[in-house]
């Protein structure tokens, strides 16, 4: 009995015993088959995305409405059942046991044509090193900031969350001082180390993300992890945070490092614009877009990066407003850390982790490309 389509690789071939699966039978068969994703649609069977392309479980019977009521009861709390209620999409994790590994899923529980529907994603539960998640050296380098907003930019699904991850546990082994997140749902749990780590969930621990970080400031941070820039009150509380001599982290939903600013910018008008103009020219550290592309081998996908630094040269452009002057400045800013799409997939094309093809669909200069798979 096949899990998958007719397309589905000849490995992905076992499939959960029963048709009422409980949740955790589902998430495991996900693991199973190296999924990074599983979707549930009242009336419909579980669907997985293997390395990138989606996969329809077969040999089960559709999930019938009381089925997905009691998988989505099983996974949020009462507040997050009640909000759903009212907004009509929640988000929540959960973990379970799988190989002797606890493995963390973000959930976004929504609805559809009336019906409820989960989309799951399965979050790396290997090292959070840069080394083991193949990110480019450069970002090791953003950790030594002492103050300052670092922004993650990149599609949803880019694996900016886990970018995210991967500095904070750097900076929780290598820093002292008090890291607090504000994230929704909190995906990671990190341990305190150097640091004291204090974690809070929106909805759970507190209201929302303009809270959070109102709360923050309070609270005698050092580093603070905002999960997502959403609205303008909570940009506007970043960068305040970020010249106060705090470090933030955050993510936007952005596909390069120019449209980040774009985006940030584009939120404030008239003098408002023109000083939070200023205000970021100042604050800014750093920007990095990440898109996720498949492996050359076919197991799981590798991260792409552009990182613009936030130097002179680069402040001055965002004060004078000659943000199209970003991409020129991230192609001749490499003695500075400044990193392009061209240079790092070309890394990953000499490690043998990607394909050419495969990076042409975020690389701006083939010739750029060819130069640095070659390096």
């Amino acid at each position: 009995m096949n899990p998958t389509t007719d397309h589905a690789p000849a490995s992905h071939t076992t499939a959960p015993a029963a048709a009422a699966a409980t949740l955790h039978e589902l998430l495991r068969h996900t693991l199973d088959n190296e999924g990074s994703d599983l979707h549930l649609t009242t009336g419909q069977r579980p669907w997985i995305r293997i390395h990138g392309r989606l996969f329809q479980v077969i040999g089960m019977s559709p999930l019938s409405a009381d089925e997905m009521t009691s998988l989505v009861r099983h996974c949020a709390s009462e507040s997050q059942w009640q909000r759903l209620q009212q907004e009509r999409s929640v988000d929540a994790a959960t973990g379970i046991l799988w190989k002797g590994q606890d493995v963390r899923f973000r959930i976004n529980a929504f609805y559809q044509r009336g019906a409820l529907a989960l989309a799951i994603r399965a979050l790396p539960s290997l090292s959070l090193s840069f080394d083991a998640l193949h990110l480019h050296p450069a970002i090791a380098g953003l950790t030594e900031h002492r103050d300052g907003l670092v922004i993650i930019s990149g599609p949803t699904g880019s694996g900016k969350t886990t970018t995210m991850a991967a500095m904070l546990h750097a900076l929780n082994q290598k820093r002292e001082g008090h890291i607090i997140t504000i994230e929704d749902p909190v995906e990671y749990h990190h341990a305190s180390g150097s640091c004291l780590v204090q974690q809070r969930e929106v909805g759970t621990d507190v209201l929302s993300f303009s809270l959070g970080v109102r709360d923050a400031l309070r609270e005698d941070p050092n580093i603070l992890l905002i999960g997502e820039m959403r609205d303008h009150e909570t940009m506007t509380q970043a960068i305040t945070a970020a010249e106060t001599g705090h470090l933030v982290l955050s993510s936007l939903h952005t596909g390069s490092a120019a449209e980040t600013v774009s985006r940030i910018l584009g939120v404030f008008t008239g003098t408002e614009g023109a000083s939070v103009r200023a205000q970021l020219a100042a604050s800014l550290r750093a920007v990095v877009a990440q898109k996720l592309l498949p492996r050359a081998d076919g197991k799981g996908r590798v991260p792409v990066i552009e990182i613009l630094r936030v130097t002179g040269a680069v402040s001055h452009l965002l004060r004078s407003g000659r943000d199209d002057q970003i991409v020129s400045a991230i192609e001749a800013g490499r003695n500075h850390g400044m990193v392009s799409f061209e240079e790092s997939a070309g890394r990953l094309i000499a490690q043998g982790l990607l394909k050419k093809e495969d990076a042409m669909q975020v690389v701006r200069d083939e010739g750029a490309l060819n130069h640095w798979s070659r390096a």
